[in-house]
């Protein structure tokens, strides 16, 4: 073979050598650096897989997630128990009536991840759901009077024993016909009505308002509630129900008592006004 000839197949290997290193170059994932992101591009037919190695470890790389409590006081151990450098901050939402203390909050112009987090979730108690659930609402004679009976410990005014007369004659009187309802000077409702049986006429009478006392949360303190008495005649029918005053203000009353105690249960934790956003 001429040297001409040899020369052409070692220029030919030399190319095909080359060709093979870029083909070989680009098949291959090209990083790029931009600020806080790394971008890598990746040849076609590639797939990208995550391995998550936390699983296998001894412990987690950092704590997240919400612990979420009933009562104030749990609330408070629970921050105390979990609470680091940067301390957590609190976020006190008076119209939601929530809770939370943000464990890895930011701190000036460090950034936290804001996912680590004690809530406060104020469960209502069964004193408080019977008495708001039939607010406004107009029941039968036997209706009010089994409904009175059954919250009859959270009535102050009037006394229980009262009240249960109450009821009692309002039971007894299901099958009369009521004529009329006038008020007393004591302020008192006083019903007329008949009954067709023994043709016997007689009079029962409610006082106008009711004074409730009730535990709006788990855990919380007793406050006290009014509500006006209803009633209405319908074809000698009598229906009777009651209206609380303004249920939302004993709410909000409540857990401003409850952020107070946790305030000042948790001196050295800044509280701010309004929701813990994500």
């Amino acid at each position: 073979m001429t040297d001409e000839g040899s020369t052409n197949l070692d220029l030919i290997a030399s190319a095909t050598t080359e060709a093979g290193t870029v083909a070989e170059l680009a098949a291959q994932p090209v990083e790029f650096e931009d600020l806080d992101h790394l971008t890598v591009a990746l040849p076609p037919g590639w797939r990208l897989q995550r391995e998550d190695l936390e699983p296998g470890m001894a412990e987690p790389t950092r704590s997240k997630g919400t612990i979420y409590v009933h009562d104030a006081a749990s609330f408070v151990k629970a921050v105390n128990r979990r609470k680091s450098e940067p301390d957590p901050v609190l976020y006190a939402d008076d119209g939601n009536q929530q809770l939370v203390a943000v464990l890895n909050d930011d701190d000036g112009d460090k950034t936290g991840w804001r996912d680590y987090r004690v809530a406060l979730h104020l469960d209502t108690t069964p004193e408080w759901q019977h008495w708001t659930l039939q607010d406004g609402k107009m029941l039968s004679q036997e209706g009010f009077a089994s409904h009175v009976e059954d919250g009859i410990g959270e009535l102050q005014v009037p006394a229980p024993a009262e009240m249960l007369e109450i009821a009692q004659a309002f039971h007894a009187t299901t099958a009369a016909r009521f004529k009329s309802g006038r008020r007393l000077a004591s302020g008192a409702t006083q019903f007329a009505y008949e009954e067709e049986i023994e043709a016997t006429a007689g009079e029962v009478s409610i006082p106008s308002e009711l004074v409730l006392v009730l535990t709006p949360f788990v855990g919380a303190a007793r406050y006290e509630m009014r509500a006006w008495f209803r009633f209405s005649l319908k074809r000698d029918q009598l229906l009777l129900g009651y209206k609380l005053q303004r249920p939302h203000d004993v709410l909000r009353a409540a857990f401003g008592d409850i952020r107070t105690e946790v305030a000042a249960a948790l001196p050295d934790l800044d509280m701010l006004a309004g929701p813990a956003a994500r």
